[in-house]
């Protein structure tokens, strides 16, 4: 027992080592002649975010009145696709729901941007359904970024939808 708890120890620092490693990498620079190896080739590293989002469906939730609402509820009608952009800041909270209800007769598809870059993709909502789409910083002390959500219909009926969008 105490073998298996001194190498759980051991694995859990080295992954906060090599975390710490790769997060305060840097683009390194290779200067190398011969055969088989790089000359003059840069390895760029990716911009590195404070931040660990996780996301997945949850039961709708009731509300809050210490809530921030970034959508405020609103029922969207017609054929155009809806559109919504709030900025979320950490002080407002580690969650943030976000709420489509199709009223229409047709399926509507829900698409989520953080920070321009697809977070997730196509969300099929059938007629009368519903659905809640919950996002969970993991390790900042709150969800940050620039969000859109973007409804649409595929087959261009006209959609009956209500949204929301709020974090806590």
């Amino acid at each position: 027992m105490k073998r298996l708890t001194k190498l759980c120890m051991t694995v859990a620092l080295v992954s906060m080592a090599f975390s710490a490693l790769i997060a305060n990498a840097s683009p390194t620079q290779n200067n190398t002649s011969g055969q088989g190896e790089l000359l003059n080739t840069t390895i760029a590293q990716p911009p590195v975010e404070n931040s660990t989002i996780i996301t997945y469906e949850t039961e709708t939730p009731g509300f809050s009145t210490m809530d921030t609402q970034h959508i405020n509820p609103v029922n969207h009608t017609g054929t155009a696709a809806y559109t919504g952009e709030f900025t979320t800041a950490p002080e407002n909270g580690k969650y943030l729901n976000v709420y489509c209800k199709n009223n229409g007769s047709g399926t509507v598809y829900m698409t989520i941007y953080r920070n321009g870059s697809e977070f997730v993709s196509e969300l099929a909502i059938s007629p009368g359904g519903q659905r809640t789409q919950t996002f969970e910083e993991l390790y900042g002390t709150g969800i940050t970024g620039n969000w859109k959500v973007y409804i649409f219909t595929k087959d261009g009926a006209s959609m009956n939808i209500q949204v929301s969008a709020r974090q806590y």
